[in-house]
């Protein structure tokens, strides 16, 4: 009889053809099920395995760099001799159900339930949100596949529904906390934004606008501005010049008229017999003189005036 692990390169014609010439059983087993009817792989080689570990560890300590082929040939001889005993070895065909021989000893590890199988994929396919949910998924596994799994499998399967518990709670936190936070900011804003906004597209008429104006003018007449400070202001300077200013001399016998050529007040009028030359040059610079200091007085006089007002 030979056992196979039911993979596609041990099942072939010509290996079936000379299986049946040789008058060889050829049985396929499902997989990763071979192991559990092998004492060696049930019993033994796990304890070899381990014992040669030690013994390799306890070399190293003892300042060994290397393990050469003469060392390890040493090594596994003496791992050999620590691990092999009768006490094992009847362990291992026990384990096999073999000697004594049980078949439910082999057989009861590779139960297949369809149906529970189907039940827990079913169980599964939805992801728990909750702590609580996380920790009945934990129980459904472990009570229906307890018996199929180790000791280190089932304190790895406890520790990650105990992590997975812990992240969803604080998950849970930080959106409530995120929640409270988007509220008290969406309060703030509306309470600094005061006013409450025009949205969307607006068209004015000529009435409508006439409103806004008069709407405006009444609020700043409340608050107290002048009627007419919506209008620009006007420049504060006045332009001096010729023509159709001010003249600078001021004309005597023609009343307050710019520009006059009268003669001036009190001053008598020459005799016949000087020279006129010489009293229209007089005339002329006295005028003059006289003409631009009262021009000068009566600017200062208008420009401060001006700057009162």
């Amino acid at each position: 009889m030979l056992l196979l692990n039911s993979h596609d390169s041990h099942i072939s014609a010509e290996f079936i053809s000379y299986c049946i010439q040789k008058n060889i059983i050829a049985l396929c087993l499902p997989t990763h099920s071979i192991h559990r009817l092998q004492p060696l792989d049930v019993g033994f080689n796990a304890v070899y395995s381990k014992q040669y570990s030690n013994t390799a560890d306890n070399a190293l300590r003892n300042n060994i760099t290397g393990i050469d082929k003469q060392l390890f040939i040493k090594l596994l001889t003496e791992a050999r001799e620590n691990t092999v005993s009768e006490d094992l070895i009847k362990a291992a065909w026990r384990e096999a159900g073999l000697v004594p021989y049980n078949p439910e000893k082999v057989l009861s590890k590779l139960q297949y339930n369809e149906a529970a199988q189907t039940e827990i994929l079913n169980s599964v396919t939805e992801t728990p949100a909750r702590p609580q949910a996380v920790h009945k998924a934990v129980i459904e596994i472990l009570t229906r596949s307890g018996h199929l799994l180790s000791s280190p499998t089932i304190n790895s399967i406890h520790q990650l529904g105990r992590a997975t518990e812990r992240a969803i709670s604080e998950t849970i936190i930080l959106q409530e906390a995120n929640t409270q936070l988007r509220a008290a900011n969406k309060k703030a804003s509306q309470i600094r934004r005061g006013k409450p906004r025009l949205t969307g597209a607006r068209v004015l008429n000529d009435q409508e606008i006439s409103e806004l104006w008069q709407n405006k003018a009444i609020e700043l007449d409340a608050r107290g501005a002048e009627p007419n400070s919506m209008e620009p202001r006007k420049g504060r300077g006045r332009p001096r010049g010729s023509g159709s200013g001010r003249g600078r001399g001021r004309g005597r016998g023609c009343g307050r008229g710019r520009g006059g050529t009268g003669r001036p007040r009190g001053r008598p009028r020459k005799g016949a017999g000087e020279d006129a030359g010489e009293g229209s040059a007089e005339d002329s610079a006295e005028d003059s003189a006289e003409g631009n200091a009262e021009d000068n007085i009566e600017d200062s006089t208008e420009d401060n005036n001006y700057v009162e007002e």
